[in-house]
């Protein structure tokens, strides 16, 4: 995983397996679900991100 951002925007890349069998909608619910205490709090207040397998970025970079 890699977090990019200042303030309170932030991109965050993850590269999992554990997104194989999901939406891409699923995926996302899965990170906002562990960081909602952080967007709740202020903290983030703006995210965007990369959900991948480890095969799709592998396909990303042989492009």
């Amino acid at each position: 995983m890699t977090v990019e951002g200042e303030g309170c925007d932030f991109r965050l890349t993850v590269i999992s397996d554990q997104f194989a069998a999901m939406r891409p909608v699923q995926r996302q619910q899965m990170i906002y679900s562990r960081i909602n205490p952080f967007i709740t709090n202020g903290a983030i207040h703006a995210v965007s991100m990369v959900l991948l397998t480890k095969a799709e970025r592998a396909g990303q970079l042989d492009k």
